[in-house]
């Protein structure tokens, strides 16, 4: 039996099209998901910021609960254990984000107070920080994780322990392994305007919820792209049907 005029009916494309425009409407989905993450995350970091400082650390320290919290803490550095996070950019330029324990004047675990960033001289081996302030100082900052990083490879304190420590990547963990003693599960993000620190232009999200809104109407124009095409080539093989 001969086929019709207009070929073979496009159903093989079909099985292309609508798995690929469903994928490409599922990344869209998913732009869409991760534009509410960053608007709940700078949401929460507005009213975290809306209060006073607290006086006390929150004990443990919960992240879903306690992240982007404004803390004031007395205490003093130990300006022998200060730790480097190797990899950080700011302005173009790489660096280190320096991390120095403080002991709270009300006892507990020791705190890491990242002071900011630093440029980088040399690699990890030759690593050096300016020392902190001498005697009693008075920390005011917000409650966060350690600066990510992109990829976790190896272990952080393979190369041995050696002050000032600079590490790829850190954790409360991995600072209680190298300082040898309990440290408290977040860390506090020195306040731009309290001395003692260094570049501070703490962001909360590399970029914000519009982009990704933007990303998700790209993709979900894509997906309506693959649809139109698949249609336009079904209705011209219609109507070029006897």
């Amino acid at each position: 039996m001969d086929e019709p005029r207009g070929g073979r009916a496009p159903w093989l494309a079909m099985l292309v099209a609508v798995p690929l425009a469903a994928a490409l409407a599922g990344l869209g989905l998913w732009q869409l998901q991760r534009a509410q993450e960053k608007a709940a995350l700078l949401a929460a970091h507005a009213a975290a910021r809306s209060g006073p400082p607290l006086a006390a650390l929150p004990r443990p320290c919960d992240p879903a609960r306690h992240r982007y919290l404004r803390v004031r803490l007395r205490g003093r550095y130990v300006a022998e254990r200060q730790i480097l996070l190797a990899n950080q950019v700011l302005d173009g330029r790489v660096g280190y984000h320096v991390y120095t324990p403080l002991v709270p004047l009300d006892g507990g675990p020791w705190v890491l107070v990242n002071r900011g960033w630093i440029p980088a001289a040399g690699g990890l081996a030759g690593a050096s920080a300016p020392a902190p302030p001498d005697g009693e100082v008075e920390v005011t900052g917000m409650l966060n994780l350690p600066a990510a990083v992109g990829v976790r490879l190896g272990d952080a304190l393979a190369g041995g322990v050696r002050w000032p420590l600079a590490v790829p990547y850190l954790d409360a963990a991995i600072a209680a392994r190298a300082l040898g003693r309990a440290v408290y599960g977040c860390v506090v993000y020195l306040d731009p305007g309290s001395p003692g620190g260094y570049a501070r232009r703490w962001r909360i999200v590399e970029f914000g919820p519009e982009r990704h809104r933007a990303y998700a109407v790209q993709w979900f124009g894509l997906a309506a792209t693959v649809l139109a095409l698949w249609g336009l080539a079904l209705w011209r093989w219609w109507r070029a049907a006897p």
